[in-house]
Order: structure tokens, then C-alpha cells, then sequence
């Protein structure tokens, strides 16, 4: 427990620490049927692409209803949302969307999105207060003027929704 006079430096990376303690265990075991599984039709998933590897789905719908996921697809955007802002914030490995190709596998899924959620986890206890208090800057590109602690609180958010779908996810296939 941090004491009440705790920084936002201190407190911020317990808001995803949790979630690691808590709920990341429940991915272990991941195989690869359960990681593809698609439980309705029309799911999204991560499919071949025409120059080899994977790439995720994105339909653009004017519906408002969101669509189910895989939990590869899931997994794929987390890693997705942490590898981008690990190469703004931290300086981690070069990040462009468009060259990307995913995780084929359980395994390397689970392993990608570890090493980034530890890369994420580094970099914001890295931070100061009056970091977190700045802008983000251009490298935030809509976000530049928000601060990095929103956008800090923005991505950990992220990272624990999808997690808990993935979570759900994983019971549904249990029980299927």
C-alpha cells in the first residue's frame, strides 16, 4: 500500500500492475485452438495477408455494435497499443502499423504482449511528475496537448478492458 502522500510517478503503474498480478496468470495456458477461436460467425480475427504473415481485421461498419474478437485479435491489439506508445514514449522498436504482421501462434502472442506490457511497465515508472503533468507532444499526434499521465491512464486502460475480455473469452471456450 502506498502511503497517501504517494506521486502520481508511484501510483500510476499500480493501475496496470494490478491488473498483471491479477488477471495476466489467466492468459497462461493459451493454445493455439483457444487463441483463434472465433465463438460467432463474422468475428474479427488476425488472417493471412497477401504478402505473407498476419494482419488484423478492420472493417469499417457504420453500425454501432461492436464485434466480437478472437482472443488472437484481442491479444494482437494490446500489443498493438503498447508497442506504439512504447516507441513514442520509451524508445522502443520502431512501430508502423501498415508493416506490421501479427503473432501466428498462442505462444508468441503471449510472449510479444509480456515483453511490451514489461517495456510499458519500465517506462512509466520511469517517469516524473512533471513529465506526467506535460503534454504528450507530437509524437502523440491527436493526443499531443492532452498529458502524458491521460495518456498513461488512456493505454492502461486499454490494456486492462481487452484483458478482461480475453479473460471472458478464455471462460466461454472452457465452457463451449
Amino acid at each position: 500500500m502506498l502511503p497517501s502522500t504517494a506521486s502520481w510517478a508511484e501510483r500510476l503503474p499500480d493501475q496496470l500492475a494490478e491488473w498483471v498480478y491479477w488477471s495476466w496468470p489467466r492468459v497462461e495456458g493459451l493454445d493455439d485452438r483457444e487463441y483463434l477461436w472465433e465463438p460467432v460467425d463474422g468475428c474479427w480475427s488476425i488472417r493471412p495477408h497477401a504478402d505473407g504473415g498476419l494482419i488484423m481485421d478492420r472493417e469499417h461498419s457504420t453500425s454501432n455494435a461492436s464485434p466480437i474478437t478472437t482472443i488472437a485479435w484481442r491479444l494482437c491489439h494490446i500489443g498493438g497499443v503498447l508497442a506504439n506508445r512504447n516507441a513514442k514514449l520509451f524508445g522502443g522498436p520502431p512501430w508502423q502499423e501498415a508493416e506490421v504482421r501479427y503473432p501466428a501462434t498462442a505462444a508468441q502472442g503471449v510472449g510479444w504482449v509480456a515483453d511490451e506490457l514489461e517495456r510499458w511497465l519500465s517506462g512509466v515508472r520511469a517517469l516524473d511528475d512533471e513529465r506526467l503533468m506535460q503534454p504528450v507532444g507530437p509524437q502523440g499526434r491527436s493526443d499531443a496537448d492532452r498529458s502524458v499521465a491521460w495518456l498513461v491512464m488512456h493505454v492502461q486502460r486499454e490494456v486492462i478492458h481487452h484483458g478482461a475480455e480475453i479473460c471472458l473469452l478464455r471462460d466461454f471456450y472452457e465452457r463451449r
